[in-house]
C-alpha cells in the first residue's frame, strides 16, 4: 500500500511538474486548427482564430483568443456574425476537478455583433449552440462571474438595410448558469447620444421562454424606457410580451406648481435574478413663471411639455408591435392632458403607424399656445401650431393613419367640443380624410383635404362648411375679442366652400350659404402683408349681416389701423357693414338692376385705416349709420 502511495504522489508530482511547464515549451498556435475545428463543433459554425494563441493552465487556468471571428448564418466570414480583438477567460481551477467551469473573469474586447432579421421575421442566431454529433464535451453547469465589454459593437439590420448601430458598448454581465438568470449593466452611444441599459432575466425555461425586465435611459433626452415582461422564440421568431413605459422629462420649462412624477414607493420583493428599476422623476422646478419671457409667442408641442408618459400592454415581434389600450400623459403649464388609445406599427418595408387616440378633455392652448395664460395667442395661431407638429410627425413616420376623439378642447380661450379628427400621412403631406367640431356658440364645422408644407408655414386645400346659429359669437372668438363672445345671433346660417388658408392668405371659392334663411354665394379672399386686402364676390337677392356680426365687421380684426394694431369696439362704435361700405361713396345711388358698385376702390376701412377692397355684389344693400 505504500508503494502505491508513493507511486501515486511521484506520478502527481509529474504531472503538475509537467502542467506548469507545458506552457513555456508548447507554441499553442501550433494547435489552431484543433482548436478552431472544436470551437466549430461547439458553435455550430465556423470560428477561425487569425491571432495568437495564448493558453495557460497553472496556477490559474488562463485562455486568450486574438482576432476571432464566428461566420454569419450564410457561412461568410467576411461580414461574420462575431469578430472580436481578443477573447480572454480565467477559470477556477478548483471546480474544473468538479465537472463545472466558473469563469472568474471573461473579457471581451473590441467586439462586433451583427443581429440580422430576415423577411420571415427569423434572426441570423437563431442555430447557434446547435451541436452537432461528434461535438465536444460541454460541461452542464457552468457560472460567468463576470463577463466583461469593451469597445463593442452592436448593429441590427433587417431585409439587407441596417437599422440601428450600437457604439462605443462598455458593460459587465454575470449568470449563474449558461440558462440563466442574467445580469446585464451596459453604456453605449446611439446616433450620437450616451445611454445606459439595465436588465435582468429569469431562467430560460425548456419552450426558450424567459423573464426580462429592462430600464434603458437616455439623459439628453431626459427619456427613459422600461419593459417587463416574457420573451419567447428565440430560436424561430423572437416575441415580446409585457408591459412597456416610457418617461420623458423637460426640465426646463417645468414650472413651480408642476406635480413631481413617480412618488417614491416601497421596493418591491424580487425573485432570484431580478433587479429592481427605479422609476424615472420629474423634479420640481425652481425656476420663478414670472420670469417667462416672449409671454404670447405660440410655442411647439416640445417646448410647451414639461412631461410625457406612455404606458401600456405591448406585444412585439420583428415584424410589428402592438401597444393596446395605453394611456399617454402629457403636462403643460401645470395641466395633465391624458388620452387613450391603440398604436400598431408594422415595420415590414414600407414602414407603417397606425393610431387611435381618445380624451375626454385637451388643452390645445396649453400645449400649442403661448407661455403665459392671461395672453393666449388667436385660435389661429394654435391651429398653425397643430397643423405644423402634425406636419413633422408625418415626416418621420412616412406612412400612417391617426384617428383623435375629444370630447371637450380648450382653443383660443374657449371652449370646442366633439372634435373628430382623421388623418393619413401620404406623400410628404397629410390627407384629413374628416375633421368635424363644435366651435364656441354651438357651431359645427367640418372639412376635409390635403395639408402640406408651404414656403411659410402649413397650407390647407379642401372643402369645408359651418353652420349653426352663433355666427356673432363664432367671428368674435375667431378674431380673439373674447370679452365680448357671450353676445350671439339668434337665427341659424351656413357657408359651405372649397378652402384653401396658407401663405398668408384665406381662400374661399365656390362658397355657398344662408342666413336666416336667405341664400348667398360667391367668393371670399384675405390676403395679409405690409397692406392687408380683402375680396368679396357677393351674390344674394338680401342680406343683412348688421345682427350677425355687430356693428364692428370682423374683418376690422384683419384691417390694421393707422397705429398698425387692431383695435376691437364694441358694437355701438362702429358703423353697420352697410355703413361701412357706404364709405367707400359707392352707395350713392340704389340700384334696381341688382348691381352695385364695382370693384377695387381705395375705401376707408372700418373707422380708420386705408386699404385696398374689392367688391363684387348683386342684390339690395340697405344703408344704416354712417361712421363718422
Amino acid at each position: 500500500m505504500n508503494s502505491f502511495l508513493l507511486t501515486l504522489t511521484a506520478l502527481l508530482i509529474l504531472v503538475l511538474s509537467a502542467l506548469f511547464a507545458a506552457p513555456l515549451f508548447v507554441d499553442w498556435d501550433d494547435y489552431r486548427p484543433a482548436i478552431e475545428a472544436q470551437m466549430t463543433k461547439l458553435v455550430g459554425r465556423d470560428v477561425k482564430v487569425d491571432g495568437e494563441v495564448q493558453l495557460i493552465v497553472l496556477p490559474a487556468p488562463y485562455l486568450k483568443f486574438d482576432d476571432i471571428k464566428v461566420a454569419n448564418a450564410d457561412g461568410s466570414l467576411e461580414t461574420p456574425f462575431l469578430e472580436a480583438s481578443s477573447l480572454e477567460a480565467k477559470l477556477n481551477v478548483g471546480t474544473l476537478l468538479t465537472g463545472k467551469v466558473e469563469a472568474h473573469e471573461l473579457t471581451i474586447i473590441n467586439p462586433t455583433v451583427r443581429l440580422q432579421v430576415d423577411g420571415t421575421g427569423a434572426g441570423n442566431w437563431s442555430d447557434l449552440g446547435q451541436r452537432k454529433p461528434g461535438a465536444v464535451f460541454v460541461p452542464s453547469d457552468v457560472l460567468l462571474d463576470s463577463v466583461r465589454v469593451t469597445g463593442g459593437t452592436l448593429e441590427i439590420s433587417r431585409g439587407g438595410s441596417t437599422a440601428f448601430v450600437f457604439t462605443n458598448i462598455d458593460g459587465e454581465a454575470s449568470a449563474s448558469s449558461l440558462a440563466g438568470p442574467y445580469k446585464v449593466l451596459a453604456d453605449y452611444d446611439f446616433e450620437g447620444r450616451s445611454q445606459s441599459i439595465r436588465f435582468s432575466t429569469g431562467i430560460i425555461d425548456d419552450s426558450g421562454k424567459f423573464r426580462v425586465k429592462t430600464a434603458l435611459r437616455d439623459p439628453e433626452r431626459s427619456a427613459s424606457y422600461q419593459l417587463d415582461g416574457s420573451i419567447s422564440g428565440l430560436r424561430a421568431m423572437p416575441a415580446y410580451d409585457g408591459t412597456f413605459i416610457m418617461r420623458v422629462s423637460k426640465f426646463e420649462t417645468l414650472n413651480v406648481d408642476e406635480p413631481a412624477q413617480g412618488d417614491a414607493e416601497p421596493e418591491p420583493v424580487l425573485e432570484e435574478g431580478e433587479i429592481f428599476i427605479e422609476p424615472a422623476t420629474e423634479p420640481v422646478s425652481e425656476v420663478d413663471p414670472e420670469v417667462v419671457t416672449e409671454e404670447t409667442a405660440p410655442r411647439g408641442l416640445r417646448d410647451a411639455t414639461s412631461f410625457l408618459e406612455v404606458k401600456g400592454p405591448l406585444s412585439a415581434t420583428p415584424d410589428r408591435a402592438e401597444l393596446t389600450g395605453f394611456e399617454l400623459t402629457l403636462h403643460a403649464s401645470g395641466r395633465p392632458q391624458i388620452l387613450k388609445g391603440d398604436v400598431a406599427l408594422d415595420f415590414r418595408p414600407p414602414f407603417k403607424a397606425d393610431a387611435t387616440l381618445a380624451a375626454r378633455w385637451i388643452d390645445f392652448d396649453a400645449l400649442f399656445g403661448a407661455a403665459g395664460t392671461d395672453n393666449r395667442p388667436a385660435p389661429a395661431a394654435v391651429v398653425r401650431m397643430f397643423a405644423d407638429w402634425v406636419l413633422d410627425e408625418a415626416a418621420k413616420v412616412g406612412q400612417g393613419t391617426l384617428s383623435l376623439d375629444v370630447e371637450q378642447a380648450g382653443l383660443g380661450g374657449d371652449l370646442a367640443g366633439g372634435l373628430a379628427l382623421e388623418l393619413a400621412s401620404t406623400d410628404g403631406g397629410v390627407a384629413i380624410e374628416k375633421l368635424n367640431a363644435t366651435l364656441p356658440g354651438e357651431n359645427r364645422v367640418s372639412a376635409s383635404g390635403s395639408l402640406r408644407k408651404g414656403e411659410s408655414g402649413p397650407l390647407f386645400e379642401g372643402p369645408a362648411s359651418i353652420d349653426g346659429s352663433g355666427l356673432r359669437a363664432l367671428t368674435r372668438w375667431a378674431a380673439g375679442d373674447r370679452a365680448i363672445t357671450g353676445q350671439s345671433f339668434v337665427g341659424d346660417f351656413s357657408l359651405s366652400a372649397d378652402a384653401k388658408v396658407g401663405e398668408g392668405e384665406v381662400v374661399l371659392s365656390n362658397a355657398n350659404g344662408a342666413v336666416s334663411g336667405t341664400p348667398f354665394g360667391g367668393n371670399f379672399l384675405y390676403r395679409s402683408g405690409e397692406t392687408n386686402l380683402i375680396n368679396i364676390d357677393l351674390r344674394s337677392e338680401r342680406l343683412d349681416l348688421r345682427e350677425t356680426l355687430g356693428g364692428e365687421p370682423i374683418w376690422s380684426a384683419w384691417l390694421p389701423s393707422q397705429s398698425g394694431e387692431a383695435k376691437p369696439q364694441t358694437p355701438s362704435e362702429g358703423a353697420g357693414l352697410s355703413g361701412s361700405f357706404a364709405a367707400t361713396k359707392c352707395m350713392r345711388a340704389w340700384r334696381s338692376a341688382n348691381s352695385c358698385c364695382p370693384t377695387s376702390r381705395r375705401a376707408g376701412s372700418m373707422r380708420s385705416s386705408l386699404s385696398p377692397m374689392g367688391i363684387s355684389t348683386s342684390g339690395r344693400w340697405r344703408s344704416s349709420r354712417l361712421a363718422p
